[in-house]
């Protein structure tokens, strides 16, 4: 499909529509490009594509300084499929501080005014870290617009920055509890931080917002699309989004649709009274996921 002209996301829609799964799981655009991208499937083994300091980012190595051993293992398509699918695929997106400004001045005079909702639904626009990588929090850019903020819009752009903060100073409060256990990383063209545990598998820490619905306070539940299925901590917070009220293990996101709190899927979390049971909880999530992968697969001769 890639060879043929088909996107990582039209290809992960097309698998998903005819009910095809990757270890049960539904695809996403980046597990879909992953595949694509990597040599293996045309029978080359590749070394050196990332470079990691201790405990630091994933940094991905230029392909011309890859080791490779052509013809490594029986390929599955041969070099002229793959690089098709090489030349089809979106080149990521390098966003320059003048383009980004630039299209939220358009954005501010189409809509006449500027606010986190606006600029995380915008077409067009860049993500959220992005922006945060470009300019610090939202209050930092519209000063450098020379945008002056409404009260309603300082309120949510403070509430963003205090829930930042404290999942920082919860990824770093794991890492220094479970100090030979957990490192801090990324996913592979990706800014947030996420937790390596053991050098095995990764956990996703998530925080929940308190929302209303239908008259009632609730906590919304909102998945990073490339971490979901990972193994899952769930934290709920307080309205001014400055405290965690309580943790919950997951041992996937995978087939969540948004909802909230109180629905019956959250049968599935391990409740935890405080963070000094966070490894024993996630281990033994991902030794479950592990089990259950190795029972489904004998089940087929």
């Amino acid at each position: 499909m890639a060879a043929e002209g088909k996107g990582p996301s039209a290809i992960a829609r097309e698998l998903n529509r005819k009910g095809i799964t990757h270890g049960g799981r539904r695809w996403i655009h980046q597990a879909v490009r992953d595949i694509l991208q990597n040599p293996k499937y045309m029978g080359c083994n590749v070394w050196n594509r990332h470079s990691q300091r201790l405990c630091g980012p994933l940094v991905p190595i230029e392909p011309q300084f890859w080791v490779k051993k052509p013809l490594a293992f029986a390929p599955i398509v041969d070099e002229e499929t793959f690089a098709r699918a090489q030349a089809g695929l979106p080149v990521p997106k390098r966003w320059s501080d003048d383009e980004i400004l630039k299209r939220i001045r358009r954005l501010l005079k189409t809509k006449g005014r500027l606010s986190e909702t606006l600029l995380r639904k915008a077409r067009g626009m860049p993500s959220t870290v992005t922006l945060h990588n470009h300019f610090g929090t939202y209050r930092q850019l519209y000063e450098k617009l020379g945008y002056h903020i409404g009260a309603e819009d300082i309120h949510n752009g403070a509430q963003s920055e205090r829930s930042m903060n404290l999942r920082q100073k919860l990824v770093s409060t794991i890492k220094e509890l479970f100090p030979e256990h957990v490192a801090v990383t990324h996913l592979p063209n990706r800014s947030r931080s996420i937790l390596w545990i053991d050098r095995s598998f990764m956990v996703s820490v998530l925080l929940c917002r308190t929302k209303h619905k239908r008259g009632k306070l609730c906590w919304a539940v909102d998945p990073n699309p490339a971490e979901r299925g990972c193994v899952t901590l769930l934290c709920t917070m307080n309205s001014s989004h400055d405290r965690v009220i309580a943790y919950f293990a997951l041992p996937t996101m995978d087939g969540y649709k948004r909802s909230f709190m109180h629905d019956s899927w959250f049968r599935k979390a391990v409740k935890l009274p405080d963070l000094s049971g966070f490894y024993h909880a996630v281990t033994k999530l991902w030794a479950q996921r592990s089990n259950n992968a190795r029972v489904h697969r004998t089940d087929f001769p």
